[in-house]
């Protein structure tokens, strides 16, 4: 009895169900590798942006404290970052404004006074020295 010899059109159709699960492969491992790198470029975005919104904060106090009693002025907190939302603690015990963004990722700025009443929030400020007391309403 004669083996049945396969034909070659079975081999070549392993060969192109081999090449396209290859290249499936590949693409899946490039997906996950630029799905990294654009977190990564969200998270360094919102960095960037806390540190702006935190500066924004830090300074106008920082100024109020510099001017002194009498000052008053309004300032503008943007209403989130690209990518997540923030908020904004000030430590009067230590002299710092932390700003919280995205998964519990932190920022501080330096403030001149422990004497901080309020907080500075998202939209319009109203900031006042009053007496070495600086108001946030």
């Amino acid at each position: 009895m004669k083996m049945a010899i396969p034909p070659k059109k079975a081999q070549a159709g392993i060969e192109l169900v081999t090449y396209f699960g290859f290249l499936l492969l590949l693409l899946i491992l490039f997906s996950a590798e630029a799905a990294s790198r654009l977190n990564s470029i969200r998270r360094s975005q919102d960095a960037l942006e806390a540190d702006k919104a935190g500066g924004i904060a830090a300074i106008n106090i920082n100024i109020a404290v510099s001017v002194g009693d009498g000052y008053s002025s309004k300032f503008y907190m943007p209403f989130g970052l690209s990518n997540s939302n923030y908020t904004i603690n000030i430590t009067n015990d230590e002299q710092r404004l932390d700003i919280i963004y995205g998964e519990n990722y932190t920022k501080s700025f330096p403030l001149l006074t422990p004497n901080v009443t309020g907080g500075a929030r998202q939209g319009l400020n109203l900031i006042n020295n009053t007496n070495g007391e600086i108001i946030i309403a």
